[in-house]
């Protein structure tokens, strides 16, 4: 028996354990602090997604607005040519009468001073509408452009973020196998005490057997020898 619990503690020399205590500790201080940088980026990754997605809900709103504006000028510029043409019309009518009188004169004056102001309104809000319009483009070129990049951007942000989630998955699978090994390595060292103990009372014990066999056989051999007188025969 003692052979065998021998044989079993050379064995555990031999192979070395898959780490110390403090290698472990220190493996899984490492992939606990790569894994908390990780879940930090993650969430810096997630927190830029959602302002982009912000920052592009605003410009569209601003968009809307804008063509909610150049809606209404277009509207107002129909309405002023609608009033313009009118005048226009009343205009003519008043010079095919103003040969008669004086009072049509008058009436075609007034109607002309009112055309002039109306085309003045008209001329100043087709100048108002030409501008809105062309902010109204540039505004589209650039929400076309932050689109391409915000769009860009955004999967940028989704791809690190699903090789971040790869990380976190492996550095968890790399913590259970830490822990595995971990579990292993400590039943193993206490494997290893036990059989160190086991060995320890075995050798104590072949000891005491060795020194109780020598004062064994130092008594037996005490018991054997006889002093030579009596052997020796009795003198007449």
């Amino acid at each position: 028996m003692s052979d065998n619990l021998a044989a079993r503690q050379v064995q555990l020399n031999a192979n070395a354990l898959p780490s110390s205590a403090e290698e472990l500790a220190m493996k899984y201080q490492s992939l606990f602090q790569d894994y908390s940088k990780i879940k930090a980026q993650h969430t810096i990754l997630k927190k830029a997604v959602k302002k982009e997605r912000s920052e592009n809900v605003v410009l569209q709103g601003n968009v809307k607005d804008k063509e909610k504006e150049l809606r209404k000028l277009h509207g107002q510029l129909d309405i002023l040519t609608f009033h313009n043409e009118r005048l226009s019309k009343r205009i003519e009518a008043v010079q095919e009468l103003d040969t008669k009188g004086s009072h049509f004169s008058l009436l075609g004056g007034a109607i002309k001073k009112e055309l002039e102001k109306s085309n003045q309104a008209l001329d100043a809000a087709k100048a108002d509408l030409t501008k809105k319009i062309e902010e109204n483009e540039e505004l589209h070129a650039e929400l076309s452009e932050i689109n391409h990049i915000y769009t860009d951007n955004l999967n940028g942000l989704y791809k690190q973020i699903s090789e971040l989630e790869k990380q976190i998955e492996e550095l968890q699978v790399e913590r259970s196998l830490l822990q595995s090994e971990s579990s292993q390595s400590t039943s193993l060292v206490k494997e290893k005490e036990e059989l160190s103990s086991k060995i320890q009372a075995l050798e104590d014990k072949l000891v005491s057997s060795v020194v109780y066999g020598e004062e064994l056989g130092d008594a037996l051999a005490d018991s054997t020898t006889f002093p030579t007188f009596f052997f020796l025969p009795y003198a007449n």
